[in-house]
């Protein structure tokens, strides 16, 4: 072989060599930009696996508040009972027109509006008791608007727009309008005083759990159609680093002290198996949406009273066993139930009820218990105190709602939540003994 074929054939072997190469380079090249694309996801996974862990910590962190407030909340309002039953039955008393009525009544106003903090708390937590009725959001809001429009600065307009079809929801009227005044005032203080228009819509439509916030994705809120009521304003808006903050308890960016609204319009959310949804853009204003699950029109029923109960003819007198582990709560039911007309014999835990049920010769004519007392609740002591005797009525006291007590099959006659207050303490034992 010649010196020229040999160069041919080198020449070939290189050719056949860069072109291998070049084969690697792109499949380098390809395999690189596989390996980024990978990277890329792999981080994204990741990342969006830290925001999931540091919102499931955010989540117990606030579950651990809303215990502690809970708490602090039912302990309060156990106090507050103490004070605002002991003023009550001072004023009842006192000469009307006298100076210490006059003081009295003032204190009395006082420590029901310091009562109004423990409900704050329960708001807070999702405890406060519900008395839910099947009512027209629109008419409700309509209401609410009213309301704080007479109360605002006269240069916003609140513009109410009606829905085409009333949409009926089942919900507690008080603390939706509690609801509706935080979201109006948010509202209202983004647009700085200028004169601007906020404006309420209504509809309805299909959510899911994951496109809401996630204070309210729990298992008492499902997916589904969902009537809403929307709030919308031109204001400053709310920068999205703020966004998922907002429903914190104490957030805020204006002064201090200021902020709890948003916050405690979550626990009563939840209770309603309801959520808010928070749509806002910086210096293009903010849009919420307060959803509530879809309920069909109410039936047209006309409602005719007993006789007896209509008349108010109801006999609030005889023996009565009143129950609670708390002394000062069990002094001032006492002496609430002896103003009505009854003699009232007391027991300072379950046991002692149902001992006192057992052995003494007294035709009770009702059983008041408070739920937690130690060594015995009120449901064990309803449980024994129904083997005894099946017939007596029973009354349940808590500072939960109905809802939040664990009563399973065993149903009380008659169930109040704390504060108990000498108006309704009458109104439930003229039901319950009529």
């Amino acid at each position: 072989m010649d010196q020229r074929e040999l160069n041919i054939q080198l020449r070939e072997k290189i050719r056949d060599l860069e072109l291998k190469n070049q084969q690697l380079e792109k499949l380098a090249l390809q395999r690189s930009d596989e390996f980024a694309t990978i990277r890329d996801s792999l981080e994204i996974q990741v990342a969006e696996r830290l925001e999931i862990i540091q919102q499931q910590e955010e989540l117990k962190k606030l579950a651990s508040l809303k215990r502690m407030a809970g708490a602090i909340a039912h302990r309060f309002n156990n106090a507050m009972m103490a004070v605002e039953g002991n003023l009550g039955l001072m004023t009842l008393r006192l000469a009307t027109g006298s100076d210490e009525y006059k003081m009295a009544s003032n204190a009395l106003l006082a420590a029901r509006g310091a009562t109004q903090v423990g409900s704050m708390m329960l708001n807070y937590v999702g405890q406060r008791p519900l008395q839910l009725q099947d009512v027209s959001l629109a008419d409700l809001v309509r209401e609410s608007v009213t309301e704080f429009q007479s109360c605002t600065h006269h240069s916003v307009s609140l513009k109410f727009i009606p829905p085409d079809q009333p949409l009926y929801c089942s919900i507690d009227e008080q603390q939706i309008r509690e609801v509706m005044e935080s979201v109006l005032t948010n509202a209202v203080e983004s647009l700085d005083g200028a004169s601007e228009t906020v404006e309420i819509t209504f509809g309805t439509d299909y959510f899911t759990t994951d496109s809401l916030p996630i204070f309210f994705q729990d298992d008492n809120i499902k997916d589904g159609v969902y009537s809403f009521c929307q709030v919308k304003d031109s204001g400053k808006g709310i920068n999205p680093e703020n966004l998922a903050q907002i429903f914190e308890p104490f957030y805020t960016t204006k002064l201090v002290g200021r902020g709890l609204g948003l916050a405690l319009t979550v626990g009563i959310m939840q209770k309603h198996h309801g959520a808010i949804t928070v749509e806002s853009t910086p210096e293009r204003g903010t849009t919420i949406r307060v959803l509530f699950p879809s309920v069909s029109p109410p039936a047209q029923n006309t409602i005719v009273p007993c006789d007896d109960v209509a008349a108010g003819h109801v006999s609030l007198s005889g023996d009565i066993l009143l129950a609670d582990d708390e002394p000062i709560i069990l002094v001032i039911v006492k002496m609430l139930l002896e103003r009505l007309g009854f003699t009232v014999h007391t027991a300072k835990n379950g046991p002692e009820a149902v001992d006192k049920v057992r052995t003494m010769d007294v035709d009770f004519c009702a059983v008041i218990l408070d739920i937690l007392m130690p060594e015995m609740n009120g449901i064990e002591s309803m449980k024994e105190i129904r083997k005894i005797d099946p017939a007596i009525p029973i009354l349940l006291i808590s500072g939960f709602s109905e809802e939040d007590v664990p009563l399973y099959e065993d149903k009380p006659d008659a169930f109040m939540v704390k504060p108990v207050q000498l108006s309704v303490l009458r109104s439930k034992l003229e039901s319950l003994l009529a």
